[in-house]
């Protein structure tokens, strides 16, 4: 299943403004506190789906789309989450591009080369599971 955020807060903001909550089978919201929205049929059902709508308000999706958009661009691998994993995969190769006065400069480039294939990994990685989800 896809998330369609982008649609999500389109709907958010445009519904009906303010705190929403449920009188029985009935949505209430907004600063006049109209009735957005009333269930008829099975009473329990009813009440059930009426505290649900009122749950899952215009504010609180609203807030849910801005926390997953901060969670995926955290998950972007940042230069030191890379340099962290290549010092653990590849101790010595990146002890040595740092410190070495004779060979530096050769393995600092070799260590940046890897730096930029465990990105390119680590992105096709995410891109995979994406496509799964």
């Amino acid at each position: 299943m896809t998330i369609k955020l982008d649609e999500l807060e389109r709907l958010a903001k445009a519904a009906t403004p303010g705190e929403w909550s449920n009188t029985f089978a009935h949505i209430i919201g907004g600063p006049n506190r109209r009735l957005i929205a009333d269930l008829f049929g099975d009473e329990q059902i009813d009440h059930d789906n009426a505290a649900y709508i009122a749950a899952a308000n215009p504010a609180a999706i609203l807030a849910l789309v801005a926390e997953v958009r901060a969670l995926r661009a955290d998950a972007e691998p940042t230069d030191e989450m890379i340099r962290t994993a290549l010092a653990i995969q590849w101790p010595a190769l990146y002890r040595d591009g740092l410190y070495s006065e004779h060979d530096g400069e050769r393995l600092r480039a070799e260590t940046e080369r890897r730096i930029a294939m465990m990105r390119r990994q680590y992105l096709a990685m995410r891109s995979a599971r994406k496509e799964k989800a």
